[in-house]
């Protein structure tokens, strides 16, 4: 045990010299005064080392407690953003307890400033973050309430008659507005999401049918102009034309990226 104790000393690990001191002590107790003076000698030696080593170690210590109790303190009245100062706090934290594993005194009044200096730094972080929390729940349940009334919305619709326009035009007001609630918690905030898209997912495939409709007509409409360019009668192919624009217009919008060149097309035969 002494050579041990001996060992930890001379590589400075004051907990390990401190805990084969105490082992070493027992030790001796229970040899009950029969120890050779030899030993005891040694160990006399060996706990004047390790008093030394804890003085000179808690010496160097307690600056660099009393550094980041300043430190922490200095946060109370700083005016910085809420995470910010959080992490600031965390960091500083972070190094009291690294300090503190090296520390043999452990003071008790060092570290209730610092506890109390950390508190009164942090209180205002903590009311942020519930602020931040309440705005995440009330987000949450907006987006909620915009997936069930989309869902019930979409189970009144028959597809075969209703105007898809109008469908089309209430469902981009619930996307918009679903972009407007955020931010909210990752776990339930994802869970409802995949639910919103499904229902986004499931209505502009039935516009895909009636786009790909309304490109099959607006095709229609075009050939049909076009034949009306090789008319001689030019006032009847004039009626004709305005009638064929009406249809155009009642055929609806089809795919943005084939729309504007059915028009152009469209337009140059008018």
């Amino acid at each position: 045990q002494l050579t041990q104790l001996e060992t930890a000393i001379n590589q400075g690990e004051i907990k390990l010299a401190d805990k084969t001191a105490k082992k070493t002590a027992d030790l001796f107790g229970r040899l009950n005064g029969a120890t050779p003076d030899k030993l005891e000698q040694r160990y006399k030696l060996l706990t004047n080392r390790l008093q030394e080593l804890k003085d000179w170690q808690g010496y160097a210590v307690a600056p660099k407690k009393e550094q980041l109790c300043e430190e922490m303190e200095a946060l109370i009245s700083k005016e910085m953003p809420a995470p910010e100062k959080a992490r600031t706090i965390k960091q500083l934290q972070q190094q009291w307890k690294v300090l503190d594993s090296t520390d043999p005194f452990h003071s008790q009044a060092i570290w209730k400033r610092f506890k109390s200096a950390s508190e009164q730094a942090y209180a205002p972080c903590e009311q942020h973050f519930a602020q931040q929390n309440e705005i995440r729940r009330y987000n949450l349940e907006q987006r909620q309430l915009i997936c069930h009334e989309v869902s019930t919305y979409l189970n009144t619709i028959d597809w075969e008659t209703d105007d898809w326009k109008a469908v089309e035009k209430v469902i981009q007001t619930a996307k918009e507005e679903w972009r407007r609630f955020v931010p909210v918690d990752r776990g339930p905030g994802q869970a409802l999401q995949k639910q919103f898209n499904t229902l986004i997912v499931e209505t502009e495939n039935h516009f895909k049918v009636f786009k790909s409709q309304s490109m099959e007509i607006k095709q229609g409409l075009i050939d049909e102009v076009a034949q009306l360019t090789q008319s001689e009668d030019v006032q009847s192919a004039a009626e004709a034309t305005k009638v064929l624009q009406k249809r155009w217009k009642e055929a609806g919008p089809t795919f943005h990226s084939q729309e504007r060149v059915l028009w152009k097309n469209f337009r140059a035969h008018c």
